[in-house]
């Protein structure tokens, strides 16, 4: 009975701390998606970086990175060449391309997070599902606790 009561304990603590996680993830989606509307129906493209939520991802920041390095290939290349020249043309030709791709993964970000947001709340109806079944389950099994513990002391007092 102990050990079983020690589970559910432990399981609450583990799925309460879980819980809290996941609210404070919550917590922080809603506020990077008030920020997005803020922005009117069309933010920009500096406007959406400056939403933390964005900014952090390590796709957007991979691909900001890749831009610049790819921008500065350009202009080191315009430097020695003139625009014509076939490398100049095909390494902005991959400039271009990554900066339509950044651009694409900048516009997708809002309906990411919004997924995710939604993905968060289902995970945290679940949680609090399983913490209200495991506290509901260690209250019926302290009940028995002190029922067994009032047949313990009726058997040792005979």
């Amino acid at each position: 009975l102990q050990d079983r009561t020690d589970l559910l304990a432990s399981l609450i603590a583990t799925r309460t701390e879980s819980l809290n996680e996941i609210t404070a993830q919550i917590s922080l989606l809603k506020n990077d998606l008030k920020l997005i509307k803020s922005y009117g129906p069309n933010p920009t493209q500096e406007e959406l970086r400056l939403v933390p939520g964005i900014s952090n991802n390590k796709l957007i920041q991979d691909k900001f990175a890749e831009l610049k390095s790819q921008e500065g290939l350009v202009d080191s290349l315009k430097s020695r060449y003139r625009d014509q020249h076939p490398r100049v043309r095909a390494e902005n030709r991959n400039y271009k391309d990554m900066a339509s791709a950044f651009n694409r993964a900048l516009k997708d970000a809002p309906f990411i997070l919004e997924a995710t947001l939604s993905k968060l709340e289902s995970q945290e109806e679940s949680l609090l599902a399983q913490v209200k079944d495991a506290e509901t389950e260690s209250l019926a099994l302290s009940g028995k606790a002190v029922e067994y513990n009032v047949l313990q002391r009726e058997v040792e007092a005979t």
